[in-house]
């Protein structure tokens, strides 16, 4: 599948609920396994990665929900994947600019009430899972990116 003159993408159907877009484009350190894991991870239908957003044409009825680095990466890289509604996207992305501000008491208060509207969005709690942790770490040299150290 051609996008554009600058990225190429693969779409596997790697079960009958996970599709993983793939970018041909190494620099991001991605291959399937590694976005396989991280769509597990968050407990998404598909992951696409802010390169692969932006040439798709942009982010309507999408929503960014983590900057994560994978090992072996300096580079993070915005993984997005569609939304439930307009009021969901603008409630998670609200969270989520907390949450990487580090400011984690506002962002549990947040995704707890997004949850409760919301409750069947696994991504948002995978995100309160890392807010809960990070709650209790407090990482003193927080950039907003979720690790993932595991290939």
């Amino acid at each position: 599948m051609e996008l554009n003159d600058s990225l190429s993408v693969e779409i596997l159907r790697k079960s009958p609920d996970i599709n993983l877009v793939i970018p041909y484009d190494d620099n991001l350190g991605f291959n399937t396994s590694r976005l396989e894991g991280m769509t597990k991870a968050f407990s998404c239908q598909w992951l696409g990665s802010g390169q692969f957003i932006e040439a798709a044409g942009g982010e309507s009825k999408l929503r960014r929900i983590a900057r994560v680095q994978v090992k072996g990466r300096e580079e993070p890289v915005d993984l997005w994947t569609s939304t439930i509604n307009d009021e969901a996207r603008v409630a998670y992305a609200e969270a989520l600019g907390n949450f990487e501000a580090g400011d984690f008491d506002t962002t549990l208060t947040q995704l707890e009430k997004y949850l409760a509207e919301f409750p069947d969005d696994k991504v948002a709690t995978h995100l309160l899972g890392h807010t809960r942790r990070f709650l209790e770490l407090r990482p003193p040299d927080w950039k907003g990116i979720i690790k993932f150290n595991e290939k």
